[in-house]
């Protein structure tokens, strides 16, 4: 008996398509530091996508970044750990926790580990209470009080706190949008307009203590056209810490009692103009 049933056709299998690596956030450009702008050209041409599309001023500007950039060293940075029992512990990133650990000694001025611990748990505390529970702000807090450079503890605690009351700054105006009742919105602004001054008068705290103080001089004049009547002059120095004005307050002024000399007199008559009749001495600035 001859067979009549149908004969199934082979069928090749198409071999599947390798899968395309997906897309990450990091892109990785393996270059040493002492690597030429040759060689960076070349690695950057294998790790960046958009390498070819890129025009030449922005591929001479990509490599200057590139350059900058492997010069800064490695930031402070840390990690949130969480307990069996719930609550969150930070540990130190990086192959060794003590040069980890002395990166976070050198960004609060700290001698030792205790000041770091208390500053590290206030900011922790703070990120819980509004819910941030990432490393990623935590590390932003540290990279922001690292590049002030404090050179003191009590700047260093200055700047933790402007770091706090900035972010509760911007959490309180964007409250701004979702509240939908007039008295909530003037909650928020009021409340984000009060923060954003402290954070402007914690800035100016840091900069006078970073100036060694201010000395203010007000130049007073007498005019006698106000009936001998003291007038402060709306112009105020400020110097701080020295230097020409600094030296310039040692020198003595003469306060004459005669009127003010003025572009123009109260009764509308210009300035006399001097004449070559007679030449006459000049008086001294402390004569009557």
């Amino acid at each position: 008996m001859s067979d009549k049933s149908p004969r199934r056709k082979a069928v090749a299998k198409a071999a599947p398509a390798p899968e395309q690596p997906t897309e990450s956030g990091t892109i990785t450009i393996p270059v040493h530091m002492d690597a030429s702008i040759e060689e960076l050209t070349r690695k950057m041409e294998q790790s960046v996508p958009e390498w070819r599309q890129l025009a030449q001023p922005d591929r001479q500007q990509l490599v200057d970044l590139i350059i900058a950039t492997r010069k800064v060293p490695e930031p402070v940075q840390v990690k949130l750990v969480r307990r069996e029992d719930g609550s969150l512990m930070i540990e130190h990133v990086g192959v060794s926790k003590v040069l980890a650990a002395l990166k976070l000694q050198a960004t609060f001025v700290a001698p030792s580990m205790d000041p770091v611990t208390a500053r590290m748990t206030e900011l922790r505390n703070y990120m819980t209470s509004v819910g941030i529970t990432d490393d990623g702000r935590i590390n932003a807090a540290l990279s922001y009080i690292e590049s002030m450079e404090p050179k003191t503890q009590a700047e260093a605690l200055l700047l933790l706190q402007s770091y706090i009351t900035h972010d509760a700054a911007i959490r309180a105006m964007a409250q701004l949008g979702n509240a939908d009742w007039m008295p909530n919105v003037q909650i928020y602004g009021n409340l984000g307009v009060k923060l954003m001054r402290t954070f402007q008068g914690q800035m100016d705290t840091l900069t006078k203590m970073r100036s060694g103080g201010e000395q203010v001089v007000r130049h007073i004049y007498i005019d006698n056209r106000n009936g001998g009547q003291t007038v402060v002059a709306d112009k105020v120095t400020t110097t701080s810490g020295g230097g020409q004005n600094a030296r310039n307050l040692e020198q003595a002024h003469a306060i004459g009692n005669g009127p003010a000399m003025l572009g123009q007199d109260a009764g509308g008559q210009g300035m006399p103009i001097a004449s070559g009749a007679r030449e006459e001495a000049v008086p001294n600035a402390w004569r009557r």
